[in-house]
């Protein structure tokens, strides 16, 4: 618990020095930025039954994979706004992209 807040107080610091323009921002990109310990607890706590028995998002499809990694970051967005409210980059980019991956 608060090895994980510390992480993410220290994300959210780093975070709320950046700006993200909407025209060129990469959801892989941003990711690769990010702790890899807070991605990769991200990842093991959103995972489905199926990919917790070893089955792994390379057997899915180019666009479920990017729609799980909009997700992942969605909530992750979410924590750190949670911990800091004046960092909210990329949420408002990400609703945008969860709105077309769910043809909404």
């Amino acid at each position: 618990g608060n090895v994980m807040n510390g992480l993410l107080q220290k994300e959210v610091k780093r975070l709320s020095r950046e700006e993200n323009d909407p025209k060129i921002f990469n959801i892989d990109k941003f990711i690769s930025s990010i702790d890899p310990a807070i991605w990769q607890w991200i990842v093991t706590t959103t995972q489905s039954v199926r990919e917790s028995h070893s089955i792994t998002l390379s057997s899915k499809t180019p666009l479920a994979v990017h729609t799980k990694k909009v997700r992942q970051l969605f909530i992750l967005c979410l924590l750190f706004y949670s911990v800091n409210p004046l960092c909210c980059t990329p949420i408002h980019i990400l609703l945008a992209e969860a709105v077309e991956v769910c043809n909404g």
